[in-house]
């Protein structure tokens, strides 16, 4: 099963709802959202729309990043997703460790959703042995959702294989969007995650969470693809042509860079697949529309999604 693991941002959501509509069994993918947002409309909106589908998420309920740092904000948003993950029962709540927190904290923030499935992120050190054995053997966690290498080894080996999911993040993070280059290795993860139950990424976009930046003075689309000669998955960086900030504008090079990522998925089929997003990037390049950064993010996630999903089954 694939864990693509999402920050709450609208594009983020837009995209896993787009996805509810695609032709794919998406029975194997099970998308993580992290929130950020004190307002929960868009990930009501999304949780609305899976429950209508049928299907699973898990949303962390206990989140601390951006404007859910603030205790007031995240008192106040918990009261309302709480009420959301009432009604939408194919989405688990999950508690998300860290170094400072406690086995109690844990089992009091997934008290608050009784006779339910829940999940547990595991991105630090804060629980103790004691603490990892009794979630290891709480019947109702359904998911421990293993960040990286933040938990340690010889809690790891505690949690039961069947359960575990093991989350990487393959993307490596430039400074500007000028500096990506060429290709690079992304994951083998969809081939070595058993005895594990699952595996999960951060997409294209990175564990480091950024909340939105200045105009850019190139525009990067970030394209995964399966390597022929491996059947690893990669990652392609496709580079607008104008890359100086004084040169050229944004619509005109998101342009350029969906015009090289449309290139190579038509000379290279068995690498890029079909998909939604590509045929978004293709009439973009075709009619000459800029559809926005945020909905370029969009059409990114929902392309490392369908490959990642693709060569899990083996469509691709």
């Amino acid at each position: 099963m694939y864990f693509p693991f999402l920050y709450g941002r609208r594009s983020e959501f837009l995209a896993v709802r787009a996805m509810l509509g695609d032709p794919r069994d998406l029975s194997a993918l099970v998308p993580v959202f992290e929130p950020i947002n004190a307002n929960a409309a868009d990930l009501t909106r999304c949780l609305d729309e899976c429950e209508d589908q049928q299907q699973p998420s898990v949303v962390i309920v206990n989140p601390t990043r951006h404007q859910l740092a603030n205790g007031a904000n995240r008192v106040a948003w918990f009261q309302t997703v709480s009420a959301v993950l009432g009604r939408c029962l194919s989405a688990a709540p999950a508690f998300q460790t860290s170094d400072y927190t406690t086995g109690a904290e844990m089992r009091a923030a997934l008290g608050a959703f009784p006779r339910r499935d829940v999940a547990v992120v595991h991105s630090g050190a804060g629980l103790t042995d004691a603490d990892v054995r009794r979630a290891a053997n709480d019947g109702r966690i359904a998911w421990h959702i293993v960040i990286g290498n933040k938990l340690p080894d010889r809690q790891r080996i505690l949690l039961p294989a069947a359960k575990t999911v093991v989350v990487r993040d393959g993307f490596i993070k430039q400074v500007r969007n000028a500096d990506y280059d060429g290709q690079e290795f992304f994951s083998d993860l969809y081939r070595t995650y058993p005895p594990a139950a699952g595996f999960g990424d951060f997409l294209c976009l990175g564990s480091g969470f950024q909340d939105g930046g200045s105009t850019p003075a190139a525009v990067a689309i970030h394209a995964a693809y399966k390597k022929p000669t491996t059947n690893d998955l990669w990652m392609e960086h496709f580079i607008s042509d104008d890359t100086a900030i004084d040169v050229g504008d944004v619509a005109g090079k998101f342009l350029q860079a969906a015009r090289h990522l449309v290139n190579a998925a038509r000379r290279r089929p068995g690498e890029f697949g079909s998909n939604q997003a590509l045929d978004e990037y293709r009439s973009c390049v075709n009619t000459g529309y800029y559809p926005g950064l945020p909905t370029n993010k969009k059409y990114q996630i929902i392309h490392h999604m369908c490959v990642t999903l693709d060569v899990l089954s083996g469509a691709l």
